[in-house]
């Protein structure tokens, strides 16, 4: 019996590089894999589902099990359908690696948040916590917001 055997596992930004390294580590471990990425260029344009598919192929000829998405873990609706495949398709979702980035060719927003402020700070735990909510809400699990 594998580590992760029974696990289901979403790993976000697998399509290439490190993400995909992830994703194929937990399958090679037995954990269902769902395979985010959008698979645009460097400059966040061309979106293309070639790349988690790859993925999810050379999981499968390696004796894994695995399924592709392409939503966007940026936009609260598709974070949601991201969490609801892992579901549906797998039955629950016991793992999040979120290697994702959207910097793209526009890092402002992300200066925007990261500064020295305490107000900053508020502001990317907003951030945080937008991000990890759906994931929290979807798989069914209570979501307990931080004070303040």
């Amino acid at each position: 019996m594998a580590r992760l055997d029974g696990r289901v596992a979403v790993v976000t930004g697998a399509g290439r590089g490190i993400g995909a390294s992830v994703a194929r580590a937990l399958a090679a471990h037995g954990a269902a894999v769902v395979v985010n990425d959008l698979g645009v260029a460097l400059d966040g344009t061309e979106p293309d589902g070639g790349p988690a598919r790859q993925v999810v192929d050379g999981i499968a000829a390696s004796g894994g099990t695995a399924v592709a998405n392409g939503d966007d873990v940026a936009d609260h609706a598709a974070a949601e359908r991201l969490v609801r495949t892992a579901i549906e398709r797998f039955g629950k979702l016991d793992v999040l690696v979120n290697v994702a980035v959207s910097l793209y060719s526009n890092p402002e927003p992300v200066r925007q948040i990261v500064s020295t402020g305490p107000w900053d700070l508020d502001k990317l735990a907003n951030l945080v916590e937008s991000t990890f909510r759906p994931v929290v809400e979807g798989s069914g699990g209570p979501w307990t917001p931080r004070p303040g």
